[in-house]
């Protein structure tokens, strides 16, 4: 509103838009997340009819440094996940086994803490996200619900907790040893030097 709320719809230009948004004092995400935004809004003008336009002006901006996905994932097939879990050791085993089993994002996965667990209901709680060592919540359904253990996949993680130097309910499931448990290994090291 400050910058745009005095502007008819038809007066705002993509490359304008794309400069102030170059000048927001703001993570690259931020500014991505109101490019978003902003475009979901235009939609929504053109499908009221508030402006007569055939394609949305905001679809021409670009947000430097927020990658946009060109193509779907592949997705491994089931020997290739297998193949892939013969090849890894403790704790980088388990970890791909839940983020297989479960389809966690690595930024749930590495802030998971032994207190997330219900092992008496075999359920697990999503209660945090960490990216790049900066803890923050999460606002998933599953957050609160919880999320259904299957049974072997409950056990693997238990034989996890035996094995690791880091058992205390506060302590994190997959802790790095360079930190002496203080923080969760790095997702972008695990991923580039392991797996």
């Amino acid at each position: 509103m400050p910058k745009w709320g005095e502007y008819p719809l038809e007066a705002i230009r993509p490359f304008a838009v794309e400069q102030w948004l170059k000048t927001l004092p703001l993570a690259r995400k931020t500014r991505g997340r109101i490019h978003n935004l902003m475009r979901v809004l235009f939609n929504a003008a053109m499908r009221w009819e508030f402006i007569d336009i055939q394609e949305n002006p905001i679809k021409l901006v670009r947000v430097r440094g927020v990658s946009k996905r060109e193509k779907e994932p592949r997705v491994l097939t089931l020997p290739e996940c297998h193949q892939l879990l013969d090849e890894l050791e403790e704790p980088h085993r388990t970890m791909v086994a839940l983020a297989i089993a479960t389809g966690l994002r690595c930024s749930e996965l590495f802030a998971l803490k032994w207190s997330d667990f219900d092992w008496a209901n075999s359920t697990m709680f999503v209660r945090r996200a960490i990216v790049d060592g900066v803890e923050d919540e999460v606002k998933t359904k599953y957050s609160k619900a919880g999320l259904p253990l299957n049974q072997t996949l409950a056990e693997l993680l238990l034989r996890w907790k035996r094995r690791s130097k880091f058992q205390s309910e506060e302590d994190w499931v997959f802790a790095s040893w360079r930190t002496r448990g203080q923080k969760p290994l790095r997702a972008t090291s695990v991923l580039e030097n392991v797996i």
